[in-house]
């Protein structure tokens, strides 16, 4: 347990040092465009591919995952 709470007053010192202000956002927006991403892209994809779509189960779901992991790729750029 010790051990556990040395990393996790190191990370906080990290987190709350000024220096490292800017990476942190830029990985929190990257973050934070990936969720975004993935919460709009996966239900419009799922629908849209199993309405207007034709193939197999396996190919609709690969579609899915595939449009769903490219949408947030780009909003996390």
């Amino acid at each position: 347990m010790e051990a556990v709470n040395g990393l996790k007053a190191a990370l906080e010192r990290i987190v709350l040092d000024p220096r490292y202000h800017d990476i942190l956002a830029v990985l929190k927006g990257a973050r934070n465009g990936a969720v975004y991403g993935t919460k709009v892209r996966f239900p419009h994809a799922l629908v849209m591919i199993f309405l207007f779509r034709s193939g197999t189960l396996r190919e609709k779901a690969g579609l899915v995952f595939r449009a769903t992991r490219t949408h947030a790729r780009n909003l996390a750029k």
